[in-house]
């Protein structure tokens, strides 16, 4: 009797492998670990591109978790630390991306104002100060622009408590040092993310200077170990940079490059790289899954892959390169 079930099996196998092998190894990746995810009810793609979310609101209404008693579980230490770190940089930001309940104060986004403001507020209000803002502030975006923002963009997952000390070499090495970098931006300690030190470099050539000095730094500087081993997913993943190894870095190129391909995805605003992605596979996901997306439908990982494939060039988007 022939075994209809295993002779599907490995016929979808081989339609699998046979579409996995036009797609680059981080874009599989990533959409398998999409697929994996299929039936959450609260799948959030775009924290699995991330490795966690790294800058966005607490669940609930902000306004309502400044009430007390405010959790309290981190280490406060180690927010203190990287600030130190921030505050005594040449320069020091401009722009803060405030996370939680500090984005609920109305302080905008002047790094010079809010440090004013955190000063006061540590001194005159010292409970307020360790229960909600230094906590935020962990988590915040610290922006240090020397022009308009580039596509081009180098991503760096560095250990939590090397946050601040890694910056410091970003800041004074590479966004002083190269001509051509247009920001350099770092998360606090407390984000999730494995993007949390991010470079822009506005051509290829400045990238792949910002790339020479970082591999110097985790070489011949020793400090490969205070990055992590992740990166974010689908972004290429930079192993090795003239002969030598390098972790805990990607590449890609932000989707605003490629205006032709926003306007095929009417498109109004110009998305992340990550944003940018889940607006592409969320629909497509729920077609693979079957009629209105139901889970559990007859869909399968097959025509996933090649809904992405199909829709990919419609975009002409390159499936081996999706981080260009």
């Amino acid at each position: 009797m022939v075994d209809v079930k295993s002779m599907v099996a490995n016929i979808e196998g081989q339609s699998l492998t046979s579409l996995a092998n036009r797609m680059s190894p981080e874009l599989r990746q990533f959409l398998d670990a999409v697929w994996a995810q299929r039936d959450d009810p609260h799948l959030d793609m775009y924290k699995i591109y991330v490795g966690g979310r790294s800058h966005s609101m607490p669940e609930g209404d902000y306004d309502s978790r400044i009430e007390y008693p405010w959790p309290i579980e981190y280490n406060s230490d180690l927010v203190e630390t990287f600030l130190t770190c921030v505050t005594t940089t040449t320069p020091t930001p401009v722009r803060v991306q405030p996370w939680g309940a500090l984005a609920g104060f109305g302080l905008g986004d002047d790094f010079a104002e809010m440090k004013d403001w955190c000063a006061e507020q540590a001194e005159f209000y010292p409970h307020l100060w360790k229960r909600v803002v230094l906590r935020d502030l962990g988590h915040s975006f610290f922006h240090f622009p020397t022009g308009r923002s580039a596509f081009r963009r180098v991503y760096m997952s560095v250990e939590r408590p090397h946050r601040g000390e890694v910056l410091k070499f970003v800041v004074n090495r590479i966004r002083n040092g190269i001509a051509g970098v247009t920001n350099a931006k770092a998360s606090g300690p407390l984000a999730d993310g494995l993007d949390n030190v991010v470079i822009y470099c506005d051509s290829m050539e400045v990238m792949t200077k910002v790339l020479d000095e970082i591999a110097r730094y985790q070489n011949e500087e020793a400090k490969a170990a205070l990055f992590k081993r992740e990166t974010i997913q689908i972004a290429r993943r930079i192993t090795e940079h003239g002969g030598k190894p390098v972790r805990g870095v990607a590449t890609a190129v932000e989707p605003g490059a490629h205006p032709d391909v926003l306007e095929k995805m009417e498109l109004e605003r110009r998305p992340s790289f990550g944003d940018f992605w889940e607006m592409i596979l969320e629909p497509l996901l729920d077609k693979a899954r079957g009629p209105a997306g139901g889970v559990g439908k007859s869909g399968t990982q097959v025509q996933f892959y090649d809904l992405v494939l199909k829709r990919l060039k419609v975009l002409g988007i390159d499936p081996r390169r999706p981080d260009l």
